[in-house]
């Protein structure tokens, strides 16, 4: 009940405007009808929120999913650079594999950016995997 509560704010925040843009032509169509209050909402107006809730919780579980896959790959990319250090230049196996995990790992950051960029909320991520982003971008041209 307490979590209900606390999110609430945050849900209507976010639903509110969606609405807004939906419009109310089915509500007004399904008053004019003769449906009650409690029948529109139940019958249009929640399984309208309900699709703009789920289409909302896909983006933003893709765009968690995808920082989730960068984040373990740069770590990835972090080890496989550390091997090439330690390596040394004269170890080409290891250069190539920092390089092909810089690459890689940057293009994770891209794709993060770009499901990113349109949802409310992840300002933080967004400028996190702006840095890390910048990063591998430096390895990968250095290395490539």
């Amino acid at each position: 009940l307490a979590t209900i509560f606390v999110t609430f704010p945050f849900v209507a925040r976010e639903l509110i405007p969606l609405m807004q843009e939906q419009g109310v032509s089915e509500e007004e169509a399904a008053v004019s009808l003769g449906a009650g209050g409690l029948t529109t909402f139940w019958r249009v107006t929640a399984p309208i929120a309900q699709a703009i809730i789920a289409r909302a919780t896909a983006r933003t579980g893709l765009a968690e999913a995808s920082y989730l896959l960068s984040l373990a790959k740069h770590e990835e990319a972090e080890r496989q650079q550390l091997r090439a250090d330690k390596a040394g230049a004269a170890d080409a196996r290891a250069q190539a594999a920092a390089a092909n995990a810089w690459a890689e790992v940057a293009n994770a950051w891209r794709s993060f950016l770009d499901q990113s960029a349109t949802l409310p909320g992840t300002a933080a991520r967004t400028e996190h995997a702006r840095t890390l982003a910048a990063r591998a971008d430096g390895f990968a041209a250095k290395k490539g």
